[in-house]
C-alpha cells in the first residue's frame, strides 16, 4: 500500500504564493467590474467584454499552477515497487553501478573508503562504521553515507524516486545522511584547502606531473595535425 509523503516547505510556499496571486487578480477583476458597472450607468455603449478579456488568461494560468501545486502538496505518494529499510554498502553494488553512479571503479571506491575512515571518523562522531548518527535519530552505515553523497554529487537526481529506489532508504533519512556526511568532509578538508604549508613538500612532485601531462598533450596535438612528425622527437 502506497504511503502519502510529506510535502516540502518549498512546495507549500509555492502553493501559498500562487493562491495569493489568484486572490490579488480576482480582487482586481472585481474592482474593475465595479468601475465598469458604474460607468455603464452613464454610458450605455460601454464594452463589458473588456473585463473578461483582460483577466481571463491570467486567472486561467494561475488556476492551472494552483492545481499543479496542490497535486504536489496533497497528492504525492511513494513508489509501491521500492523496498525500504535496506542497508547497502559498496560490495552490494556492481562494477557498472560504481562507475555510473559514483564515478569510481569498485576497487578504488573500497580503497578510498578504507583510507578515509580513520581520518573522517572524528568528524562523524563515531568509532563504529556500522553505526553513524546522522541526526533526527537516524542511524546509517558509513559506506552507505559515502555512496549516497557520491550518488548525489555525481549527476542530477531527486531524492524522492531516484535515490530512494536506488538505496532503499526514505528521502528524509537520505537528506540527513548527505548533509551530515558533506559537513564532515568539509571539516576534514578545510585545513588542507586553507593552509598551503601542508602541500609545500609535494609541490615539486605536482609540478613534474603537470609538466609531463602538458608535454604529452603537446606531442599528441602535433602528431594529430602533423602525421609525418615523429611524436618521440617532441
Amino acid at each position: 500500500m502506497s504511503r502519502r509523503l510529506w510535502s516540502s516547505s518549498e512546495d507549500r510556499s509555492k502553493l501559498q504564493c500562487v493562491e495569493s496571486l489568484c486572490n490579488i487578480v480576482s480582487l482586481l477583476a472585481s474592482v474593475e467590474a465595479m468601475d465598469q458597472q458604474f460607468l455603464a450607468l452613464s454610458d450605455s455603449d460601454s464594452d463589458d467584454d473588456y473585463i473578461e478579456n483582460q483577466y481571463l488568461e491570467p486567472l486561467r494560468i494561475l488556476t492551472n499552477l494552483q492545481w499543479q501545486q496542490q497535486e504536489r502538496v496533497f497528492g504525492t505518494y511513494e513508489d509501491d515497487d521500492t523496498v525500504f529499510g535496506q542497508t547497502k554498502v559498496i560490495n552490494d553494488f556492481s562494477e557498472s553501478d560504481c562507475q555510473i553512479y559514483f564515478r569510481f571503479i569498485k576497487c578504488d571506491l573500497l580503497n578510498v573508503s578504507q583510507q578515509l575512515w580513520p581520518r573522517l571518523s572524528t568528524y562523524l562522531e563515531s568509532n563504529n562504521p556500522n553505526r553513524i548518527e546522522v541526526g533526527n535519530r537516524y542511524i546509517s552505515h558509513y559506506e552507505t553515507c559515502l555512496c549516497a553523497y557520491l550518488f548525489k554529487m555525481s549527476h542530477p537526481c531527486r531524492l524522492i524516486g531516484d535515490a530512494e529506489k536506488f538505496f532503499g532508504v526514505r528521502k528524509s533519512k537520505l537528506s540527513r545522511m548527505i548533509i551530515f556526511f558533506g559537513q564532515a568532509l568539509y571539516n576534514l578538508a578545510i585545513k588542507y584547502l586553507s593552509s598551503p604549508v601542508i602541500w609545500h613538500p609535494y609541490m615539486p612532485y605536482f609540478a613534474s606531473v603537470i609538466e609531463k601531462k602538458m608535454v604529452f598533450f603537446y606531442c599528441h596535438h602535433h602528431y594529430y595535425y602533423y602525421p609525418n612528425l615523429n611524436r618521440f622527437q617532441c
